[in-house]
């Protein structure tokens, strides 16, 4: 007489773990003498492999053409907001010392970066997140800054001129010598911020808040 049974859940369980194991293998043969005949830890399996969930290459490109003017190897996790991607690209192109003129930096979150010296002229920075950044003597002529948060931001002598700064933040932001020829500050709010021998000479400041501002 045959008797047909069933393979138990245990039995089962045992089987995927080893398929498991074999592909781990293959990827990888240094994790074969881990891995053999004890529990899959995959945790420490990916850690092992190389977790790619946290290396990621991200292009920066040109505002205009589109092109891709550098590509920034860049750890965060795949779900990343595009924001914190952007961001942190950016502050690896400018350790690199990357030409970042015409970058299309567009919601890029930068708060309290040091762009210290950066030239970032002609850059697209709408809707940025450059509150507290350090951006002492940046280029930022011709920088498209609309909406752009500069909240708290140090701007000491940095190029403005001819920048586009309408409905920007720059409540508390310090300005104090900073070029500002041409730029345009309408509807920007200018509250509370350092505006001392910052040169305004043909800025547009129709209806910004400059309560408290320092000049």
């Amino acid at each position: 007489m045959t008797i047909e049974t069933r393979p138990s859940a245990a039995h089962s369980i045992a089987t995927e773990l080893a398929a498991e194991n074999k592909r781990l293998r293959a990827e990888n043969s240094g994790l074969s003498q881990m891995l053999a005949g004890q529990p899959i830890d995959l945790a420490q399996a990916r850690a092992e492999l190389g977790d790619t969930t946290m290396k990621n290459a991200h292009n920066i490109t040109d505002r205009f053409t589109g092109s891709v003017i550098f590509t920034a190897e860049i750890q965060v996790a795949d779900d990343a907001p595009m924001a914190l991607r952007l961001g942190a690209a950016t502050a690896v192109a400018i350790a690199a010392k990357a030409d970042l003129r015409h970058a299309d930096l567009s919601g890029a979150d930068l708060r309290h970066a040091d762009l210290s010296g950066a030239d970032l002229s002609g850059a697209d920075l709408r809707h940025a997140d450059l509150s507290d950044a350090d951006l002492r003597g940046a280029d930022l002529s011709d920088a498209d800054l609309r909406g752009a948060d500069l909240s708290d931001a140090d701007l000491r002598h940095a190029d403005l001129r001819h920048a586009d700064l309408r409905h920007a933040d720059l409540r508390h932001a310090d300005l104090s010598g900073a070029d500002l020829r041409g730029a345009d500050l309408s509807d920007a709010d200018l509250r509370h911020a350092d505006l001392s021998d910052a040169d305004l000479r043909g800025a547009d400041l129709s209806d910004a808040d400059l309560r408290g501002a320092k000049s």
